[in-house]
């Protein structure tokens, strides 16, 4: 499937803002816990975060624990492993490169969120794929959201839950499932663009 890469200036226009929203944002949040910090430790009691930088953590943010507990346990060495095939497929075996990669991304979320959470992530896939063959976006669009809307199902929730010992390992593999949603669904979208052509594309778009 023929692709094309985006003119550099828009590439850079991108970068700017993104950069440029992140570092407001962080500037913004550091300067406000700055002034009520005292405040906000009498409330919290913050522990020690970064060493390096002396700055303060609070020990009750979920989102705060929950990514620096996977990403020293698991995240952080399934990118970097993730890295290293990469390359070493590169200058080796460029043949293979692309079933090497797809056999270690199944040991990754194999090893992330278990066999079952495997088995789902791969029935997802293969619910967007087939969807995918009739070639309509509509189609790709809703079967996308109904996949999406699957993850806030209650009964399902329950289910999925028993799998793991934690809730933290439930909640991985939500998020995992979510990230996936949005890879598929561009894939998908992307298989409808390549056969319909512009001007069917343009109306079921």
């Amino acid at each position: 499937m023929p692709s094309a890469s985006l003119p550099s200036w828009e590439l850079s226009v991108y970068l700017v803002i993104t950069v440029g929203f992140h570092f407001y944002s962080f500037h913004e949040v550091y300067q406000v816990s700055r002034n009520y910090e005292e405040e906000l430790d009498a409330e919290f009691e913050f522990e020690e975060g970064f060493f390096i930088w002396g700055f303060k953590k609070d020990p009750t943010d979920f989102e705060w624990s929950f990514w620096t507990e996977w990403t020293k346990k698991l995240l952080l060495w399934t990118l970097l492993g993730h890295i290293i095939v990469s390359q070493v497929t590169i200058a080796f075996f460029p043949k293979f490169r692309m079933w090497l990669l797809m056999v270690y991304g199944m040991l990754a979320c194999f090893l992330t969120v278990g066999f079952k959470g495997l088995v789902v992530i791969l029935l997802h896939v293969s619910i967007s794929y087939a969807v995918a063959q009739l070639q309509v976006p509509v189609l790709s669009w809703l079967c996308s959201i109904l996949l999406l809307y699957s993850l806030q199902m209650d009964s399902l929730g329950k289910i999925q839950k028993r799998w793991y010992e934690t809730e933290n390992e439930y909640f991985l593999l939500l998020f995992c499932l979510a990230v996936c949603n949005l890879r598929y669904t561009s894939f998908s979208l992307e298989y409808c663009w390549y056969y319909d052509g512009p001007r069917r594309l343009g109306v079921l778009y």
